[in-house]
């Protein structure tokens, strides 16, 4: 951990995940953690939410907490503006992402396909669901526009996507294997090598006239490491992964309204 006293002086923004983060691990917003993102808007700092869900999935949370700003959305492969406008992009070109389903389908490896009007499979997931998963064949010869986001679940699948992938499109691509907190399940977020949440930030920032180094950066996870490194101040929550721990300035304790505890810590002065 850093020292926290470093940095805080000169926040001027903050950067907050949605899941196991902003939300509980039911997936609902605690009302101390609106209270303070609110308050701390109140005093004139942007704050900017920073997630692997898509537009549509991000924006209730962003209503809840009347924000303005713009959302970093599939952890910075997609941008919006508060009224759902697109402001940048970072998608995987289709004809890539068509290669790399053409491999993993050779090898038994399904893949979730994100695309503009929804997720869809190429064959039947390895996990049981819910609700019966959207299943699309056709994505496995043929996908017909840049996705935002490739998915593989599984630990096998997984370590056999790393595999491949990391040997024919270690250039091109930013590959994220994570521990799902909700499900238990091992996944792999796979991206454009463009995208990132810190790549996105540092966009938002600019077009916010501030820097990354003068934001408070809020994660729990893989994908928010290289924002946590970059941030003013970094905070963890309690099941964040080691690394990020390392990186983090504060972690917080393991209570739902963490987020609110952090700013109440670092911005409210309490209160």
């Amino acid at each position: 951990m850093r020292a926290v006293e470093d940095g805080v002086a000169k926040i001027k923004w903050v950067i907050l995940d949605i899941d196991d983060t902003l939300l509980d691990h039911a997936g609902r917003l605690p009302e101390e953690n609106r209270r303070a993102v609110q308050a701390v808007s109140a005093k004139g700092l942007p704050v900017v939410l920073a997630t692997g869900r898509r537009w549509s999935a991000c924006q209730p949370f962003h209503q809840a907490l009347g924000l303005s700003t713009p959302a970093i959305c599939f952890c910075g492969a997609d941008i919006r503006r508060a009224d759902g406008v697109q402001l940048a992009a970072a998608r995987i070109p289709a004809g890539r992402a068509e290669e790399i389903v053409r491999l993993l389908d050779r090898e038994g490896v399904p893949v979730r396909v994100s695309l503009e009007q929804g997720s869809y499979w190429t064959s039947s997931p390895p996990y049981p669901r819910s609700r019966p998963p959207r299943v699309d064949s056709r994505l496995r010869q043929r996908i017909p526009e840049d996705p935002y986001m490739l998915v593989v679940e599984g630990e096998e699948q997984v370590a056999t996507a790393l595999v491949y992938l990391s040997q024919q499109f270690a250039d091109d691509l930013t590959l994220y294997p994570i521990d799902s907190h909700s499900t238990g399940r091992r996944r792999l977020m796979i991206f454009d090598r463009r995208a990132s949440k810190e790549a996105a930030a540092e966009k938002v920032g600019e077009w916010l006239q501030l820097k990354l180094e003068e934001a408070i950066a809020i994660g729990d996870g893989l994908v928010d490491l290289g924002l946590a490194r970059r941030a003013g101040v970094a905070v963890a929550m309690h099941i964040a992964i080691p690394e990020l721990k390392e990186e983090a300035d504060l972690v917080a304790p393991a209570i739902p309204d963490a987020v609110a505890w952090a700013l109440k810590q670092l911005v409210l002065n309490g209160t």
